[in-house]
Order: C-alpha cells, then structure tokens, then sequence
C-alpha cells in the first residue's frame, strides 16, 4: 500500500503521517514547528519517541519529578550538522522549550 502525495500545513508547516494514512505497522512520523515560549508537549503510552531537530536551538525535558531529565538539542539545518536524538520511552512525558524558534520531528 502507497500513500498519497504527503503535504505540510502552509500555516504552521507541520506534517503528522499515521501508520493507517501511510499504510505503515509500527512507524508515525511528524514534524513540529516550535515557537519561542510556546512549548509544545506529548505523550504515546502506545510507542516509543525519538525527537530529532532539524534546526534551531531548545530543550527536550522528558519525564516528570524526580524522573526527569533534561537535554538541549542545537542544529543549525539538516545540511549543515548530524542530528542528536532525544529518546523517550513509550508512557514517558515529554515537552519541548525554545528561546528562539525551532522545527523538529
């Protein structure tokens, strides 16, 4: 099964694929635009997330309490450096912050 054309909202430049849309077992994909001061969180209990950035400068803080961990995540563009991944487990809390401005999968 193939999906159809795959387009990003012209607004907000974000993308979501489901595994129904795209036809897919395991895998959902989505890419975030993140404001500054305007964090953005989430949560699968069902799947395990890997947060890539693909430019710009924030913090991923995973978990809550005294479970949490922060980490900062810097790149310039996807042409330009190697990704760093934020993993965060299925069940696991997990919220982005910048300063800036940053979009990220």
């Amino acid at each position: 099964m193939r999906s159809g054309p795959l387009r990003a909202d012209p607004t907000t430049a974000e993308l979501a694929i489901t595994p129904e849309a795209a036809g897919w077992k395991y895998l959902a994909f989505e890419i975030k635009q993140v404001a500054a001061g305007t964090p953005i969180q989430g949560r699968c209990n069902d799947r395990e997330t890997a947060i890539v950035v693909l430019s710009g400068v924030g913090n991923v803080v995973i978990g809550e309490g005294t479970d949490q961990l922060t980490a900062s995540l810097e790149r310039s563009s996807v042409f330009e450096q190697m990704a760093r991944v934020a993993y965060v487990p299925p069940g696991v809390s997990w919220q982005l912050i910048t300063d800036d401005q940053m979009i990220c999968s």
